[in-house]
């Protein structure tokens, strides 16, 4: 079954080049959002200044409280944005572009053919390649054998990419057509980069038990 996992090289540029532009856009929708909170940060920071200027410049018990509440939630809505921002932080000062090369090169033996990379790997190796290629349990009839399996993701694009393209669609083609509304959905290109890093660690993992 694994060995009927195979993907050409021009399916396998054309699925970095379309997991890259979804890398691009989820980095760029980020970077918007990391911009919008350092932006409620200031707009914090002024209205705490703006609230406790009030607070000592009243003399009304109930208008202290009410102010004092308002500073608290401030402050406590200011601590939260801080951790956010923090959390989203790259402190590896590596650009865009080369992580997700090093995120793609990592995964791409087991791409385009897990039964190679299977074939050439220990037990626990083996192991992790199965359980990536599979979505679920690869069920056995004793009677018909195995049974059709749920390929995982990434080999679900792959197929259905090259079911729906025809054979003269070149590689020019393919990365001039590219567009946010390219098939497969559009959510399995987001959720093929979340898999990838799960894959990267689930290999590095099988290689330090090697």
């Amino acid at each position: 079954m694994l060995s009927d996992l195979n993907a050409s090289d021009d399916m396998m540029d054309f699925m970095k080049a379309r997991a890259y532009q979804t890398w691009m856009e989820r980095k760029e929708a980020e970077q918007a959002s990391f911009q919008r909170m350092e932006r409620r940060l200031k707009e914090i920071d002024s209205e705490l200044d703006a609230t406790m200027e009030k607070y000592r410049q009243t003399k009304s018990e109930v208008v202290s409280q009410m102010l004092e509440q308002k500073a608290d939630e401030l402050a406590q809505e200011r601590l939260r944005l801080t951790e956010k921002i923090g959390s989203k932080k790259d402190d590896t000062g590596i650009p865009s572009d080369e992580a997700f090369r090093t995120l793609f090169d990592s995964v791409q033996d087991v791409l385009k053919s897990p039964y190679e990379t299977w074939k050439r790997g220990d037990t626990a190796l083996k192991r992790t390649v199965t359980k990536l290629a599979f979505s679920g349990l690869v069920l056995y009839d004793r009677n018909n054998g195995f049974r059709t399996p749920n390929y995982s993701l990434p080999y679900q694009i792959l197929h259905n990419v090259t079911e729906q393209r025809p054979v003269w669609w070149t590689q020019r083609e393919q990365l001039r057509t590219l567009s946010r509304h390219d098939t497969p959905q559009v959510e399995h290109w987001h959720n093929l980069i979340a898999i990838m890093q799960e894959w990267r660690h689930a290999l590095q993992e099988a290689k330090l038990a090697s």
